[in-house]
């Protein structure tokens, strides 16, 4: 797949829209893709991507969600491990990115114990 276009998406400046084309096909959405992992994979009109290189930037967006979307969870309330662990499963995170993002938060002291909350 070859990626024809890349824009900002409308409600989340984030995040961005990728576009492409396979086999000189007509021009289509690919998929969306947080602003870290477009940086990191250095996308940009005329890249060729494999299914692999596809599947990886989509696995490493879920994990930027799962983090971005934990951490704002966080910022409103202290939360505990299991809240936030809950709240990724009610938004269909998988368990592994789960528990990367709970490592991240841990990581940066964010999230201490599985029952008791940070006092910042």
């Amino acid at each position: 797949m070859k990626i024809t276009k890349i824009s900002i998406q409308k409600n989340n400046k984030e995040r961005y829209n990728v576009f492409g084309s396979l086999n000189g096909q007509q021009e289509q959405f690919v998929f969306g893709v947080h602003e870290s992992v477009l940086i990191k994979h250095r996308l940009q009109k005329g890249t060729t991507l494999t299914d692999g290189q596809m599947k990886e930037i989509q696995e490493e967006d879920q994990l930027a969600f799962a983090k971005s979307y934990a951490l704002s969870y966080v910022s409103r309330k202290m939360r505990t491990e299991t809240e936030v662990e809950n709240v990724l499963v009610d938004q269909e995170v998988p368990m592994q990115m789960i528990g990367e993002a709970i490592a991240y938060m841990k990581e940066r002291g964010i999230l201490t114990m599985k029952n008791m909350p940070v006092l910042m």
